[in-house]
């Protein structure tokens, strides 16, 4: 049949020259037959000339050349002289016992080969394929055969040999299937139990020759031939690897006719149950593994329930072994097997082989019947099985139920025995690799059999036999079994990274390793950075399932091996190809799960993973543990989806779901809810009472007491029961107390400090675990800061305990690595009790004051810190410095509250550090467009206060503020406190107007305004409207009143002694205009004499100064006296002259920015020093330091005074 010039040729008997019998024409026409040529006659003649002897194989011998002869038109003179040899050797030798042509003799024995040679396996002579010697016309067609080479030099009977026969029987006859069929039967026989072998090269030149033979003769095989040819070339392929591997290379061609032929319509329908099983298995077994012959054998036997039931088991079992090699897996198949199989008796004629095969088939192809897989256990455990079972068998038995997930104790129990028997030795490494595996999976610990593993494992030797599939399945057994042998990582690692190793490892190894190694908690850094190199590389990740991406993940994290662009490199192949909609619920969890603890966001996919958790139905199949481990991974990494979370909620509230929840994951899912600030009312309602209600409570271990003390916290939702039954536990379980990690330990007790719990038992019980010894080491900076602040809050008073605390803040470790928030926590709970450890307060400020430190601080931070420092009275003018060039950084203050900027000034003000850059930035910050209207009455005062006691005065702010409290806010919303600050900042400044005086006083008459008032703000009150000059009696005989109801203070300080004092003595110079309160001072004599003493015993003015004009005034001629005037002690005084010169230091003036003006205390001491008489010639310090020397300081007095002559006459 010729196709055309670019079809293969067709093929047909050759000339032993390699030249065709029938050459083509030009146009590819077929020429006429020409005749033997030379080569033909003296190969022939060659061939009968050959001695024979009794013991060659002459048999086949001369049927070679009888066919050969025949086959090309040899003249009969040549096959005359074949004739005669050939005649003698029959005579003188006979036939061969046992053949099918000639009696055996009586009482012969025959050997094994004998009796169990096939029917083929020896032709009798005489039965010569007559076809050979006289071909019919019409089989001459225009067929071009592969030509025969030269003929080597084979051994008579080799199988080199043997094949060439065939082939040679082949070219020169027309064999049907079954002909073929014996012919491959009859070399596979004869090359298995009789021939001995060539070279490989010699049986790969004859296979070649072989196969297209069979792949010409295909096109006209029936069905049953096709079976039969597939059955012999399985047979041969399993005799002679030679074959085999030619196969499946070169000679596969053979295999696609012979599946042509086989799918042709109706062809496997004409076949019964034996036949289509074995054709399935063939083909399979040659290395066809497309699926067209097997799906369509599987269909036509689920079909045909009579030809399933006319099945063997053996049959059965290589059926089913075809189909899932093949992949076939077809439901409608499938359940057809199993139905067969779960009949009554069904199983009874499986054996081990059958058995283990069956139950491979299924694993493999990921059928799981309950009832089949119980009737297999049952049989497998039956004496007849059991006691015959291989290793192999062992195995796959074990494998294939551990594949299904099935735990079938009485069968592993078996099995495990069974190896016991048969000793681990005889098992390979695949098979014992899988039997580790099966155990490990359905976590069945059998003590012997792991210890025996592990010591065959760590044989010398045994794992370089072991390919990478095994060495991974070893692995994860090992670790899922928890096998602690530091031998056995060690091992399997150092043979995982031999050179190229890892090169050759597939995916599912890849992750078996890396998740072994997780489970066993050892981090071989090699191992792990080789896996995650493979897996980097182009292509890799996209080979990986679904389950192994999920693996390698899960392994990864579960290390701690921080690899980010290995996790990126997997995120990309999960989003990628449609990996994320296929991921089982379990696959996803554990993703999404191991980046949430490695810490690596993927924001891209977790959007994507939330888009489809989010979809209708998209939580529905997620059990309890994966439900929580996505919401604790979306919590940990703080993407915060309100639709998920509340998908998340719905989900858990349901009835079954809540109440299969673990402890464990009660704890996680609170947590989680109050990572994200998602407070479900519902949600948590449902959830804390399952808790109480099923008492899962009592089985949470530490860890998850601290999270869901926590998490409630955080929530806002304590759940009284559920707190109390927690706090019970921590109070009375020392165990569980010893258990609390220092992290957790940090967590629990700040729960306890924000919900202010004082329960004295807890608190003690809390107390006295952070004084064991050791335990404050393990604290982290955080917990530190946590414990310290806590216990602050909670009143736990122990300077022991605040000792240690101080100790380890001052670890080298620690207090260099405190990040802002923590030191700021440390420095508020020092400062509130009130420990001043000036190490520790030294460390501090140093930490404050590193290079960009103070950048990453908060404006809450700086406010804090700053208080903390001022209560604990460290001056550090360097860390000052720092903080006031952080604030007043351009742009800084606006993200400051009111509040911060009000403590931030009071700090400064406290400490009295005087910046002035700092100071101009809170007078902008208040005077920008509406910015005042964000400052609380307590805010205002507290500034206007600071910038008073630093002397510092802004016109223009004090005016908006007048106004702003004037017209927009009202002097009521201050507190007694704030009052007094304000009328004393302004007073201080000199800058208490007459309006803002008058709205003052009419405040403080109204009825129990003055009710809460303090002595201190009493005075300072009516201090600010004596310096302002106020004629409001009533407002001051109001103060006076309550301040003579008050006692005295023990220890007043000057600066209220000064207040009092001046106050007293503008009341008293202005009777006339203050009758009300003139009348209240007789009743303040202790007032009166504590203030004076303490007002006198102190001399503000500097001395250095004071002593300089005292000399000039002598110089003068003058003789200045110290003098009492209205209770100030002058020692300036000239009597004479009526003149007082009060020298006035820096503490005695504010700063305008340009210039000085006099205090609200330098302006009421100089009215009083007039009202007694005095002219007033105030020296001030900034005039007076720039004279330097004698002499400019004598004409600066003489000026003063207004002398003209040399010995002070005027």
């Amino acid at each position: 049949e010729h196709k055309g010039p670019f079809h293969q040729p067709c093929l047909g008997p050759n000339r032993m020259d390699g030249s065709s019998y029938y050459p083509r024409a030009k146009d590819g026409a077929v020429a006429t037959w020409q005749g033997p040529g030379p080569a033909e006659h003296s190969y022939c003649t060659a061939a009968v000339e050959k001695p024979v002897s009794s013991s060659s194989p002459a048999c086949s011998w001369w049927r070679l050349v009888l066919c050969t002869a025949a086959g090309l038109g040899v003249c009969t003179q040549v096959l005359e002289q074949a004739k005669t040899p050939l005649s003698a050797w029959v005579q003188t030798t006979g036939p061969r016992p046992g053949t099918a042509w000639a009696p055996r003799p009586a009482g012969h024995v025959p050997s094994w080969g004998e009796a169990h040679r096939p029917p083929w396996a020896s032709r009798p002579l005489h039965r010569l394929n007559t076809w050979a010697l006289d071909p019919p016309q019409d089989s001459r067609r225009a067929v071009q055969l592969p030509s025969l080479p030269p003929a080597p030099s084979l051994k008579p009977g080799s199988r080199a040999w043997l094949v060439r026969d065939l082939v040679i029987q082949l070219k020169t006859t027309r064999p049907n299937g079954k002909a073929v069929a014996d012919g491959i039967n009859n070399v596979a026989y004869k090359s298995f139990f009789e021939s001995p072998s060539n070279s490989h090269e010699d049986l790969q030149r004859e296979f070649s020759q072989l196969c297209p033979l069979i792949t010409h003769n295909a096109v006209r095989m029936s069905p049953r031939d096709v079976f039969l040819t597939m059955q012999s070339l399985a047979r041969l392929s399993g005799h002679e690897q030679t074959f085999a591997r030619h196969l499946k290379g070169a000679g596969f061609h053979t295999i696609l006719a012979l599946r042509r032929q086989a799918l042709r319509v109706g062809s496997i329908n004409a076949l019964d149950g034996h036949q289509t099983a074995m054709l399935v298995w063939s083909f399979v077994k040659l290395g066809d593994r497309t699926r067209e012959v097997p799906y369509a054998a599987g269909q036509r036997v689920a079909a045909d329930g009579g030809a399933l039931a006319a099945m063997k088991p053996k049959d059965v079992s290589m059926m089913l072994w075809a189909l899932a090699t093949a992949g076939v897996a077809d439901e409608t198949v499938l359940t057809a097997f199993a139905g067969h199989l779960k009949a009554p008796g069904a199983l009874q004629g499986f054996h081990a082989q059958s058995l283990s095969n069956t139950i491979w088939a299924f694993a493999t192809l990921n059928f799981r019947d309950g009832a089949l897989l119980e009737a297999l256990a049952r049989r497998a455990l039956q004496p007849d099985v059991l006691s015959d079972v291989f290793p192999q068998h062992i195995a796959n038995t074990a494998w294939g139920f551990a594949k299904l997930g099935v735990r079938n104790e009485a069968l592993m129990a078996g099995l495990s025995s069974r190896a016991r028997q048969a000793g681990l030795r005889r098992f390979h490494a695949q098979g014992l690799a899988n039997l580790a595996w099966a155990f490990a999976s359905v976590g069945f610990y059998d003590d012997w059999l792991t210890r025996a593993v592990a010591e065959r494992t760590l044989q010398r030797g045994f794992l370089s036999q072991c390919d990478l599939r095994d060495v991974a399945s070893l692995a994860h057994a090992f670790a899922m079994l928890d096998v602690q042998d530091n031998r056995l990582p060690a091992a399997i690692a150092s043979r995982v990274l031999q050179a190229g190793a890892l090169y050759q490892a597939s995916p599912w190894d890849l992750a078996d390793l890396v998740s072994a190694f997780a489970r066993w908690g050892v981090v071989h850094e090699p191992l792990l950075a080789g896996c995650a190199q493979r897996m980097q590389e182009e292509g890799v990740l996209a080979t990986f399932s679904t389950q192994g991406i999920a693996n390698a993940a899960w392994g990864y994290a579960k290390a701690g091996y921080q690899d980010p662009d290995l996790m990126a490199a997997i995120a990309d192949g999960v989003l990628q190809n449609g990996v994320l909609g296929r991921m089982k619920v379990g696959e996803l969890s554990m993703t999404l799960w191991a980046f949430a603890t490695v810490e690596i966001p993927s924001p891209v996919l977790f959007a994507a993973a939330a888009m489809r958790l989010k979809a209708p139905g998209g939580l529905a199949a997620f059990g309890h543990q994966e439900v929580t481990n996505v919401a604790w991974a979306f919590a940990r990494l703080g993407h915060r989806d309100e639709q998920l979370m509340a998908a998340v909620a719905g989900h858990v509230t349901q009835p079954w779901l809540l109440r299969d929840l673990r402890p464990q994951e009660v704890s996680n899912l609170l947590w989680a809810f109050a990572k994200l600030g998602i407070r479900d009312e519902p949600f948590l309602g449902a959830l804390t009472g399952e808790a109480v209600r099923s008492n899962k409570v009592a089985a949470l271990n530490a860890q998850e007491v601290a999270n869901t003390v926590w998490a409630l916290t955080r929530l806002g939702e304590p759940s009284p029961a559920l707190m109390r039954i927690l706090f019970q536990r921590v109070t009375h379980e020392a165990e569980l107390r010893r258990a609390l990690k220092p992290q957790e330990f940090s967590m629990f007790i700040w729960s306890l400090a924000i919900l202010r719990v004082q329960d004295p038992g807890l608190l003690q019980a809390l107390h006295k675990r952070l004084l064991e010894p050791g335990f404050l080491d393990g604290f982290t900076e955080q917990g530190l800061a946590a414990v310290s602040w806590a216990a602050t809050i909670l009143g736990i008073r122990d300077p022991a305990l605040f000792a240690a605390l101080a100790s380890r803040a001052m670890h080298p470790t620690m207090h260099t690595s405190l990040t802002s928030s923590n030191l700021v926590r440390l420095a508020w709970a020092f400062a509130t009790q009130g420990l001043r450890d000036q190490r520790l307060l030294y460390k501090m400020a140093l930490r404050f004051t590193e290079p960009g430190f103070l950048a990453t601080c908060s404006p809450t931070e700086i406010a804090i810190a700053l208080w903390a420092f001022v209560t604990l009275e460290v001056r550090d003018e360097y860390l000052m410095t720092a903080i006031a060039h952080r604030v007043a950084a351009e742009g800084a203050l606006a993200d400051f509250s009111a509040q911060q900027v009000a403590r931030v000034a009071w700090g400064f003000a406290r400490l009295d550090i005087n910046n002035a850059q700092l100071m101009a930035a809170i007078a902008g910050r208040m005077l920008e467009a509406k910015a005042i209207t964000q400052f609380q009455a307590r805010d205002i005062s507290t500034i206007v206060w600071a910038f008073g006691t630093l002397g510092w005065r802004n016109d223009r702010l004090l005016q908006r503020i007048s106004d702003y409290i004037l017209r927009d806010a009202s002097l009521y919303t201050f507190d007694e406190e704030s009052l007094g600050a304000l009328a004393w900042g302004f007073a201080m400044l000199g800058a208490l107007d007459e309006p803002l005086s008058a709205a003052l006083a009419e405040q403080i008459v109204q009825p129990d305004f003055l009710s809460g008032f303090r002595a201190e703000d009493l005075a300072r009150t009516a201090w600010a409207l004596a310096v302002a000059g106020s004629l409001e009696d009533a407002a001051l005989r109001e103060l006076l009143q309550r301040m003579a109801a008050m006692p005295l203070m023990p220890q007043p300080s000057w600066s209220y002694a000064t207040q009092v004092h001046q106050l007293l003595q503008y009341v008293r110079t202005h009777p006339e205009g203050l009758p009300l309160s003139s009348g209240v001072l007789d009743t303040m004599g202790p007032f009166v004499a504590q203030a004076r003493e303490v007002f006198q015993s102190s001399t503000p003015s500097p001395p250095w100064i004071q002593l300089q004009v005292a000399e000039a005034l002598r110089q003068l001629g003058l003789r200045p006296q110290a003098t009492e005037i209205n209770g100030y002690s002058m020692d300036l005084v000239l009597p004479d002259l009526r003149v007082v010169i009060p020298v006035e230091g820096p503490d005695e003036f504010v700063a305008t920015g340009t210039s000085y003006l006099p205090s609200g205390v330098s302006l009421l001491k100089r009215d009083q020093l007039e009202a007694a008489g005095y002219r007033v010639l105030p020296i001030t310090f900034f005039d007076w330091e720039p004279l330097r020397g004698p002499v400019p300081q004598l004409k600066y007095v003489r000026q003063l005074l207004g002398l003209t002559g040399q010995d002070g006459a005027s």
